[in-house]
Parts: structure tokens; C-alpha cells; sequence
């Protein structure tokens, strides 16, 4: 059973940490600390059976307490599980077309729900990381030497957004990405391989290609990939600042459900060179990398079971959902963040939030 705990005031803005000692609320009743069952609960949990998620509201004040408003709102969040059914729900309120709200498109999802309340195919807007967030990723190009280590030769920030149906089928998608520095001489491209096959994207809009390395099909996807394959552009310096706007549909929905954006395989091409691709640690090459630099100088790929990564378990790329300041021009990510070489050396177990702005974290004369 997972359970779930408030902290009242818990972040110390002089601090930059969480306040432990603070006054605690629970979703297990029996431990909080009003005298009454009645008052003891302070939280709420629903089931959002269209988007197919839980969603939890807490209430941040003893109930016993006059200022206590009771609207269970102070802290609203969701849960999400794959698969959906690893979530155990019986008996847990649903919610459902209420308070005069309409379903103009009749597809089940009432309009004030409803992302697009005039198209039945379409309902909902699912962002990642959130919607007006972005997840940044910073490539190495030298691959497969180490180079500076800075992870800055290209550096773009990108937010998915995805659209399903009321039914919870990806139906299309919108990525918006901004490259925000290039710190390379080299003509270095950005794409995404997707867990779809190359059949299954089409309309593929908003890609831009100065060079003639990018071959694609009619329905805008890279030819000669089995996966689909949508490279946003072919040279970074030409979209320094500039927002691109990729978007696609599907020929035939899949489970949402089953898209996990985990699996997405953004990469570098790096220096002009088709074949040189640049994949975050652990990600397999697409069909078209070329297997003549898996294993020289730093790099131990060996084209099956390990990708992308030195002996020591460092990577070429970084994708990091939060704020993120990348190194000086020359300067080793370690020396900006120091707890990097501990997160490497610990396979990612320790210090996972390597990244944060928390005392100790980062050398700000070394971060730009």
C-alpha cells in the first residue's frame, strides 16, 4: 500500500530545504492528529477513469482549527501507473458529468474536462514535464572521445505535448523545443526516435533542414527507419533561440497507456555525419547509426547490451525535467555540479537530483 504525507510550510525558502519537523497530515487517518475520526481524514482520492489516474487533494490545516476552510484543495496532484491496472480501485469515486456541464462532442467527456469539447476524437492535453515546463537535453559531440565534458555543444530545451482521446488513445502530438546554446563549431543535428513504427506517424510538420544528410518520406519521417525516426533539424546554429514547433498524427491510435515518454530516444547527429548519432546512456542507435564508432576511444558501446557510455558509466548526453544552467565553455560538468561524479560513480543511486540548486550542488562561477 502506498500512503501519503503533507508537510505544512515544509520548504524553507532561507534554508532551500524541507522543514521535517514541520506539522505533518496524512492519508492514513488514524495518524493525524484531530480527536475525532470525522475530522481525522484530510485527504481526498478520485479516480479520473478518461484520463485514467488518481487524483489526491489534501487539506494543510488541523480541521479542529478555525482558519480551516475544508476544501481539501491546498495540495491537488496525480498518480499514474503502467499498466493502469497495477492500480487496485474498487470502490474509489469516480468522477463524472456533473454541475450542468455539457458534452457538447458526445464523447463521454464533459466540456468542462474537455481539452477539445467541439472534436469527438480528440479530448485531453497531456504534457511532459508539464505545460509550460520543458526538459532540457545536453549532448557531448565529440562521441566517441570525451571531449570537454561540458555538455553544452548543444543544448535544447523541449516540451511534449501529447492528445488523446476520451478513450486514452494517443491520437497525435505537438512537441515545442527551443535550442538554447551551441557551444560546438560542428553542424550538429536533433532527433527523436519514437516507441511507433515508421508506418504509424504521418503529417509530420515543422522540421528544417539546411544540408542534404536527412532523406524522409512523404509522411514526414526519416526513410529507412523501422521505428519512426523525426529529425527536427540538421544544424543547430541555424536555430539558436528559435522555437520550432513538431507535430505529427497518428495513422492508428495506440494505448497512451502503453506510450510511455520514457522511451522516447532523442539523439545528436553529430558534425554533419549521418551515422555519427549521440544517444542518452543506455539508448540503442537507429537504423541508420554507423557501427564503425561503437567501442573507440571512450566509448564501450558495443552495439547490443551497452550503449553510450565510457567505462566508467559516463555518458554523452543529459536529459534533465528542471532547471538546468549548463557548464562554461570548457569547463567539466563536474566542476559546476558536484555531486555529478558521485551520481556517475554510484550507477545513479546516489545524489539522483545531481542537478538541483540545493547548498553544495553547484559551483555557480563554473555554470553560465
Amino acid at each position: 500500500m502506498i500512503g501519503w504525507v503533507l508537510i505544512q510550510n515544509g520548504y524553507n525558502t532561507t534554508t532551500q530545504a524541507v522543514d521535517f519537523g514541520n506539522t505533518k497530515f496524512y492519508s492514513t487517518p488514524d495518524w493525524n492528529p484531530e480527536p475525532t475520526a470525522a475530522l481525522q481524514k484530510h485527504n481526498v482520492l478520485l479516480w479520473d477513469n478518461m484520463r485514467e489516474r488518481m487524483v489526491l487533494g489534501f487539506e494543510d490545516v488541523a480541521r479542529t482549527q478555525p482558519t480551516c476552510d475544508n476544501d481539501f484543495n491546498d495540495a491537488l496532484f496525480y498518480v499514474t501507473a503502467t499498466p493502469t491496472s497495477s492500480i487496485y480501485n474498487p470502490g474509489i469515486p469516480r468522477f463524472v458529468n456533473g454541475g450542468g456541464c455539457p458534452d457538447t462532442d458526445g464523447d463521454g467527456v464533459n466540456d468542462c474536462q474537455d481539452d477539445f469539447p467541439n472534436d469527438d476524437d480528440r479530448a485531453f492535453k497531456v504534457y511532459t514535464p508539464y505545460d509550460s515546463g520543458f526538459t532540457s537535453i545536453g549532448f557531448e559531440d565529440l562521441w566517441p572521445a570525451k571531449g570537454d565534458w561540458d555538455f553544452n555543444d548543444l543544448l535544447l530545451d523541449i516540451n511534449y505535448m501529447h492528445v488523446t482521446s476520451a478513450e486514452n488513445q494517443l491520437v497525435d502530438f505537438e512537441y515545442t523545443s527551443v535550442v538554447r546554446h551551441v557551444g560546438a563549431t560542428f553542424q550538429n543535428g536533433f532527433g527523436i526516435e519514437f516507441p511507433l513504427t515508421s508506418s504509424n506517424l504521418s503529417g509530420v510538420t515543422g522540421t528544417d533542414y539546411t544540408s542534404n544528410i536527412i532523406t524522409n518520406t512523404a509522411a514526414g519521417v526519416e526513410a529507412g527507419q523501422s521505428n519512426a525516426v523525426v529529425v527536427f533539424f540538421d544544424d543547430a546554429h541555424d536555430q539558436l533561440y528559435d522555437t520550432m514547433v513538431i507535430s505529427a498524427s497518428l495513422n492508428s491510435t495506440v494505448s497512451f497507456a502503453q506510450f510511455v515518454v520514457d522511451e522516447l530516444n532523442p539523439f545528436c547527429i553529430s558534425n554533419a555525419t549521418r551515422g555519427r548519432e549521440i544517444h542518452l546512456k543506455g539508448k540503442p542507435a537507429t537504423d541508420l547509426a554507423s557501427a564503425s564508432f561503437y567501442g573507440q576511444v571512450d566509448d564501450i558501446t558495443d552495439g547490443s547490451s551497452t550503449w553510450y557510455q565510457t567505462v566508467d558509466g559516463e555518458p554523452w548526453a543529459i536529459s534533465v525535467s528542471h532547471e538546468y544552467a549548463p557548464p562554461v565553455e570548457s569547463v567539466s560538468i563536474e566542476n559546476g555540479y558536484l555531486k555529478w561524479s558521485i551520481w556517475v560513480a554510484s550507477g545513479g543511486e546516489t545524489y539522483p537530483d545531481w542537478y538541483q540548486n540545493d547548498p553544495g550542488y553547484r559551483n555557480p562561477a563554473n555554470l553560465q
